[in-house]
């Protein structure tokens, strides 16, 4: 098994010079616009079968089973990749 954690981090990098009392300026998150169609490609595997276990959703991996498609990654995604 392969997991992979999707991130779709919309916060600046935080400077490390940055003073505590403004931290909380880099770490509000308002609004999160998705990300689509995110592609994992796998170099030296195949995948006999993918899912995302945060939603419950099986994906179908391309017909050489080196390629994986996530349709949509809002924050945070998990991709569960069974290897063959």
């Amino acid at each position: 098994q392969l997991v992979v954690h999707l991130l779709n981090n919309p916060l600046p990098m935080v400077p490390w010079d940055t003073p505590r009392g403004v931290l909380a300026e880099y770490f509000s998150i308002d609004d999160v616009l998705s990300v689509h169609d995110v592609v994992i490609q796998l170099n030296d595997f195949k995948a006999n079968s993918v899912m995302l276990p945060m939603r419950d959703q099986l994906l179908k991996p391309s017909s050489d089973g080196k390629q994986i498609v996530v349709p949509e990654v809002a924050l945070h995604e998990v991709v569960l990749v069974e290897l063959a």
